[in-house]
C-alpha cells in the first residue's frame, strides 16, 4: 500500500529543498508550522559550521507576514531538532514553545520577528 504525503510534509519537504538550492551554507529545512493567522515556526539543520554573521543573514530572510510573529531556528550541534514534529503541531504556542523546550530546546541561533518587521537575534 502506497503512503501519501501530506500536505504539510510536501510543503516543508520542497521548502528544505528550495532553501538547499538557494546558495545558503549546507542548510536544511526540518520542520515548518504555520498557523491559520499566518504565524510561523521554523526549524533548520546546519551541516556544517556558520558563523554568526551567516546564520543572521539566513534568519533574515524567513517568510513573515505583517501583523504575525515568526520564529525560526537553525540547529547545529548533535541533538534532537523537532522535525516533522513541529509540522503537526496543533497549534502556534505549541510549535513555539516545541523549540524552547527540551528535548528540541538546543538550537544555536534563533530570530523572532514581531508583528510590526523588527528581528530579535539570540545565539547559543
Amino acid at each position: 500500500m502506497r503512503k501519501l504525503l501530506t500536505p504539510a510534509v510536501l510543503i516543508a519537504s520542497l521548502g528544505g529543498l528550495v532553501l538547499a538550492l538557494s546558495g545558503d551554507p549546507a542548510l536544511e529545512r526540518v520542520g515548518y508550522f504555520k498557523s491559520p493567522e499566518g504565524n510561523r515556526v521554523l526549524a533548520y539543520r546546519a551541516s556544517a559550521d556558520l558563523s554568526a554573521e551567516e546564520a543572521r543573514d539566513i534568519l533574515t530572510r524567513q517568510p513573515h507576514t505583517d501583523g504575525r510573529l515568526t520564529r525560526a531556528v537553525i540547529y547545529t550541534a548533535p541533538g534532537r531538532d523537532p522535525g516533522h514534529r513541529l509540522t503537526s503541531a496543533p497549534d502556534y504556542l505549541t510549535a513555539a514553545a516545541m523549540v524552547f523546550d527540551p528535548p528540541h530546546g538546543r538550537w544555536s541561533w534563533a530570530a523572532t520577528i514581531d508583528p510590526k518587521g523588527r528581528i530579535t537575534f539570540e545565539e547559543r
